[in-house]
């Protein structure tokens, strides 16, 4: 029984700080987030944010065989330009090269939420629009929830 405990322990031991070493390990240098981290609630902002937020409320609204056709097209396209976009950025970009990118992702955005209200019609751009500002003042309310008690905010669900 000793020879076990001797042996058994030290072996639990070692998986448990192996375990707890691997949580704690260190983000990449220089204090920058993790690729794809935002900060904001959610998780996730930009491209990927804007699609899942705008799928959510899409699914809400009463949309036609061809409006469908029409949204998943333009998505595809928004979702290659994004990608070719932040392929112009090399691995160890520096923060003033990915602010540089910003305007560029901005105007992509605007370009896609303008093509998207294309197809939509007057009343569902209204209920797009109403439930885009919803859900978006949700967001802010948990983030500034988040900054006034100094923790992490929690997703938040579309």
């Amino acid at each position: 029984m000793k020879k076990f405990a001797h042996t058994f322990l030290p072996i639990c031991a070692m998986l448990a700080f192996a375990t707890l070493s691997h949580a704690q390990t260190a983000g990449p240098s220089g204090g920058a987030p993790p690729a794809g981290f935002s900060g904001k609630a959610g998780g996730r902002s930009g491209p990927q944010g804007l699609m899942k937020l705008t799928d959510s409320i899409l699914a809400k609204l009463d949309l036609t065989a061809d409006q469908k056709t029409k949204i998943s097209e333009l998505e595809s396209k928004f979702k290659a330009d994004g990608k070719a976009l932040r392929k112009t950025l090399k691995a160890d970009a520096t923060p003033e090269d990915r602010k540089a990118l910003r305007p560029k992702m901005l105007a992509l955005t605007k370009e896609f939420r303008d093509n998207l209200l294309a197809i939509l019609t007057p009343a569902q751009k209204v209920d797009f629009e109403t439930q885009m500002k919803a859900e978006l003042e949700k967001q802010k309310k948990a983030r500034d929830a988040a900054k006034a008690g100094g923790g992490t905010p929690p997703p938040v669900q579309p």
